[in-house]
């Protein structure tokens, strides 16, 4: 029972560094981003990290990366499970980065991209965590287009819909204004609805 429950307790505090972690490398990035300020955020004790992640900061970026990941994926899936069509999934996507930026005062957009962009070109472990995230969110959203088109316009349309993702939230991050993620997720519809339409077109 105790080691049960002390098992618990490291997987809060494990938890908690995570959560820490993937918040300030979103807003502060991964190089202005120390473990003291992760530990001061968790309100975990110093030791904590060299048990919890031996590996040091790069371990630590690299699990909270995976972890927010993980997340935006059950979240996504969980999205498009209730979407009975395409612009509708859009909006939801749309809608969840849109509340990320909201709630942090436009100060937090998305963990992936300012560690990704920062660590570029690298061999990190965490990029390699960046990368991962980023091939799951797609190959969902790929999955569930390809229910209405060809696989090969899913594959290409879900790409393109994340790279306007996240080119918008970093333009409505800088000027503090939602717009410009607004106008992606009105051309993305379009883009939807207009493959769509070609694909029915084809089947006649």
């Amino acid at each position: 029972m105790n080691d049960i429950a002390k098992a618990s307790k490291g997987e809060v505090t494990r938890k908690k560094i995570s959560k820490s972690a993937s918040r300030l490398l979103d807003e502060k990035g991964y190089f202005g981003t120390g473990i003291n300020d992760i530990l001061a955020d968790a309100k975990a004790p110093k030791g904590s990290i060299y048990f919890h992640f031996p590996g040091g900061k790069q371990q630590v970026a690299a699990t909270a990366i995976k972890d927010i990941g993980d997340e935006i994926a059950f979240l996504l899936s969980s999205s498009l499970a209730s979407a009975d069509r395409p612009e509708m999934a859009i909006k939801y996507i749309f809608a969840y980065f849109k509340t990320r930026l909201f709630e942090s005062g436009f100060s937090c957009g998305c963990p992936i991209s300012t560690v990704g962009l920062e660590l570029s070109g690298t061999q990190s472990i965490t990029l390699m965590a960046c990368r991962e995230a980023y091939s799951s969110w797609t190959e969902i959203l790929q999955e569930y287009l390809a229910k209405f088109i060809s696989n090969d316009q899913a594959i290409e349309l879900a790409d393109t819909i994340f790279c306007q993702i996240q080119g918008a939230l970093l333009v409505s991050r800088i000027n503090g204004d939602i717009k410009h993620l607004n106008n992606a997720s009105v051309h993305c519809t379009k883009l939807v609805n207009d493959a769509l339409t070609q694909d029915t077109n084809n089947k006649f």
